[in-house]
């Protein structure tokens, strides 16, 4: 996952990174850090941002943003 498929998970969401750091269990940090590409999120992680993806794909496809 690319550091702007981050930001586009966030975003679309309306999520900030703190927002989106207490969704998937994490720190706010670790966000930003995978959002500047100066770090890759772990399995753990990858798989909660995955799912989200998919979910914001459904909700644009249904036509819910």
């Amino acid at each position: 996952m690319t550091p702007q498929e981050i930001i586009d998970i966030r975003t679309a969401l309306g999520r900030t990174k703190a927002g989106l750091a207490q969704i998937i269990g994490t720190t706010e940090m670790s966000v930003f850090r995978w959002e500047a590409g100066k770090a890759k999120p772990m399995p753990v992680f990858m798989e909660k941002l995955r799912k989200l993806q998919t979910w914001v794909a459904k909700q644009k496809q249904a036509g819910i943003e």
